[in-house]
């Protein structure tokens, strides 16, 4: 995986191969809604493409409702949000 943070933007970019995976780590604890909340209100803007597809998520209650749909874990604890292109 190439990942990219340009430190003077405000982008991260992940060039993610077929069959890689990502992860963003925001330390210890769970994704509740009220953490997911708290992230996306610091977003601009969530933008997820391969040569094929193209998602753009620029509303917040879209950007809140999408992470939330696809966040895993425990019972009881959510520590990952997965987003698979397929």
């Amino acid at each position: 995986m190439n990942y990219i943070e340009n430190k003077n933007a405000d982008s991260i970019v992940f060039n993610i191969k077929e069959k890689d995976t990502a992860e963003l780590h925001f330390g210890i604890g769970t994704w509740s809604d009220a953490e997911i909340r708290k992230q996306v209100n610091s977003l601009k803007e969530i933008d997820i493409e391969n040569a094929d597809f193209k998602k753009v998520l620029k509303s917040k209650r879209k950007m809140e409702e999408f992470l939330t749909k696809h966040k895993e874990g425990g019972i009881g604890w959510k520590t990952k949000i997965i987003i698979e292109i397929e």
